[in-house]
């Protein structure tokens, strides 16, 4: 018990002082830091690959994923967004066609697709999951906000390729990690591509 809870102690901490370096970024600095970051998921044949993908609609100044959904749909690729379900507690991935016309604030304030009535895809029929995080580390593992929500889909996903976005200084060492914590395959930031 006390081992969970320093765990969970360690976690916080890490996640607030990240969270506070990436809310300092000021917007033209991360605009030009997420174009570069995007570009280089553009540029894996992973990417190239995948027919369908699942990305995230940035909040907090997190790596934008505007340009990576505007090509990944305008090269025929089928595009999933996640949708929350806070009971029970699950993550769903829904196509959307038109991210400005399909999404709506969720209870987090994070633009989602409007559920019910989005059509929901199967985790095992997507290739490519783009997953948010506040930390990684340099074995691949992430540091979400706490919800556990990724961590439930991602091990229901067999068989596709796991991606993290990141700043350089959100890439860590070695993040604390739960035994229920999944491993991603990569994560891309500014300077390169981390293979987990």
């Amino acid at each position: 018990m006390e081992q969970n809870n320093g765990l969970r102690q360690a976690k916080s901490l890490i996640r607030r002082r990240i969270l506070s370096q990436r809310l300092e970024l000021n917007s033209d600095e991360a605009q030009t830091l997420s174009q570069i970051i995007q570009e280089r998921l553009l540029g894996l044949k992973v990417y190239a690959d995948a027919e369908t993908i699942m990305c995230y609609m940035p909040c907090r100044q997190e790596v934008n994923t505007e340009l990576l959904i505007r090509h990944a749909l305008e090269a025929g690729k089928r595009v999933c967004l996640p949708v929350v379900i806070s009971a029970p507690k699950q993550l769903l991935a829904c196509q959307i066609n038109h991210p400005h016309q399909e999404l709506e604030p969720d209870a987090y304030g994070i633009l989602s697709p409007c559920y019910p009535g989005a059509k929901v895809v199967n985790s095992n029929e997507i290739q490519l999951i783009i997953v948010p995080g506040i930390a990684f580390d340099e074995r691949g593992y992430r540091l979400g906000y706490g919800g556990g929500y990724y961590d439930r889909f991602l091990s229901q996903s067999h068989q596709t390729t796991t991606a993290g976005l990141a700043y350089h200084f959100q890439l860590l060492d070695k993040l604390p990690v739960s035994a229920h914590d999944i491993k991603l395959d990569l994560v891309i930031t500014e300077q390169g591509i981390l293979y987990g």
